[in-house]
């Protein structure tokens, strides 16, 4: 009885629990795709080894946080 009743509430949990929200979409920028991805408990943009947090899962936040690193990147190699 005790076990049934465990997992009519672990089952009743897990239907009132929000399903984790699809990521917008994959950008492309330069000619190059980066994927938006979730890792842990941020939403992140880039290329497998080469990632930055987005400010919130949207598209557009992501583009513009994906557009701030490359340029502070392209003015870093200016440097050299």
């Amino acid at each position: 009885m005790t076990r049934a009743l465990t997992l009519l509430f672990l089952l009743s949990v897990a239907a009132c629990t929000a399903p984790a929200p699809r990521p917008p979409a994959d950008i492309r920028f330069g000619g190059e795709d980066y994927w938006i991805f979730r890792d842990n408990a941020a939403w992140r943009v880039g290329q497998p080894g080469d990632t930055v947090p987005c400010r919130k899962p949207t598209e557009r936040d992501c583009y513009w946080s994906l557009r701030a690193k490359l340029a502070s990147e392209a003015a870093l190699d200016d440097l050299d």
